[in-house]
């Protein structure tokens, strides 16, 4: 049940992360607030991403997966 719960975080996480990363981006042309909002929102999604995928990796080494 974790496990379900923890993916489907990681399902929200990466799609609000996604919507929130273009949304600041046409912020940052149309009213000129610069791109350091949706690069923080990038970075953030990118170690999210990362995290999961190494403990995937680790987990599938050892034949949890």
């Amino acid at each position: 049940m974790i496990g379900q719960c923890a993916y489907k975080a990681y399902q929200t996480t990466n799609t609000v992360c996604a919507v929130l990363a273009v949304v600041l981006a046409l912020a940052a042309m149309i009213f000129g607030t610069g791109f350091l909002p949706s690069l923080v929102v990038c970075i953030i999604w990118f170690v999210n991403t990362e995290a999961y995928m190494r403990e995937a990796k680790k987990l599938g080494r050892i034949g949890v997966m």
